[in-house]
């Protein structure tokens, strides 16, 4: 019985928790309506003509590279994986923040679906509050269970910064190819669509969506803008001002964009040995972060097995006003300190 009670203040902390997070995801989420979005994009229809692109082929260009991106969508949209949860698929288009967690996984290409995520997070958090109510945790065991709530967050934030990363490692390459390109005789907007069919993931894709924002009438350099909010990624807002400057005031946009290429090369360069430099800093917080949580539930679990029948080492510390005084206090403590030692070892270049 005491166990039912666990679980149940579990999934009315859940549903306290989504409802929030729901309220303030359903604000932000105004300004991003799909509607809202397609309006502005045909009220700039007529931009096209201003920004010079009324030439036969550049407008060509532009029509055969929607219809070819049209294919290629509709091709993709037949490979999709199938849904494992259809009820509660269509359930979380209706609930904004699970609606939002949906549309950062199909940015970033995941396999993962958020209806799936959220029944693999539910079953880590009865699984974690099982395993720490066996251990006789009683209402600490709460904590474990918690915990597993943010993994989704965690897991989209962890592969948007992955794949923030291979796009600035690609941007580079990209960047000397599009000089290239102009060298050789292309127009800007040429460079750009070959940019999207030859280059890699992520970087072609995002040129893709480029592409069809111009070819749908964006204006280029509000399309260039469009993939700067998108890519967090201070290199190609470098180069994105860089580009809507020449746009403006002319000059030779292949020197420059070479010269945007070397310094982001040279910034790569400076990262990695930062990176490795801070590698052992990084590794030294997460390993004193953990250990004493680590050696406290072995010490506990040890005592359990040795000595089922007698007190635990850990038991006047779960049972006692005073223990989870000092509990809340070492909790904090230790926060603070992974904290910061993660803000010395994060330097920015």
């Amino acid at each position: 019985m005491e166990y039912l009670v666990y679980v149940l203040v579990f999934f009315l902390l859940v549903g306290a928790l989504m409802l929030g997070f729901g309220l303030k995801e359903a604000r932000d989420s105004e300004a991003d309506n799909p509607v809202a979005k397609l309006k502005k994009m045909r009220e700039m229809r007529g931009s096209m003509m201003s920004m010079g692109l009324d030439d036969e082929l550049e407008a060509e260009l532009s029509r055969k590279f929607a219809r070819d991106q049209e294919a290629e969508a509709v091709a993709a949209k037949g490979k999709k994986r199938p849904q494992v949860f259809t009820s509660l698929d269509s359930m979380t288009h209706s609930i904004a923040i699970l609606n939002r967690l949906d549309v950062q996984l199909e940015q970033i290409n995941s396999f993962w679906r958020a209806s799936e995520l959220v029944v693999v997070t539910l079953g880590a958090g009865l699984l974690a509050l099982s395993v720490a109510y066996l251990l006789g945790l009683r209402w600490f065991s709460l904590i474990p269970a918690l915990l597993c709530l943010p993994l989704p967050w965690v897991y989209v934030k962890t592969m948007k910064a992955r794949y923030y990363r291979r796009f600035d490692e690609q941007l580079s390459d990209i960047l000397r190819l599009m000089s290239n390109s102009l060298r050789a005789g292309f127009s800007f907007l040429q460079a750009v669509e070959m940019v999207a069919r030859e280059a890699p993931f992520p970087i072609g894709s995002e040129f893709s969506t480029v592409t069809r924002e111009i070819a749908l009438g964006v204006a280029i350099s509000q399309a260039l803008d469009n993939i700067a909010a998108r890519i967090k990624s201070s290199d190609l807002d470098l180069m994105v001002t860089a580009v809507n400057i020449q746009r403006e005031t002319g000059g030779a946009l292949a020197e420059i964009l070479d010269t945007i290429a070397g310094v982001i090369e040279q910034r790569m360069t400076i990262r990695g040995e930062i990176r490795t430099l801070t590698a052992q800093g990084r590794i030294t917080g997460s390993v004193l972060g953990m250990l004493p949580i680590g050696l406290g539930l072995m010490i506990h679990v040890a005592s359990r097995i040795a000595a089922p029948h007698d007190p635990s080492f850990i038991e006047p510390l779960l049972s006692d006003s005073r223990g989870h005084a000092m509990i809340a206090m070492a909790l904090s403590m230790q926060a603070l300190g992974m904290a910061w030692i993660m803000k010395i070892v994060s330097i920015k270049v």
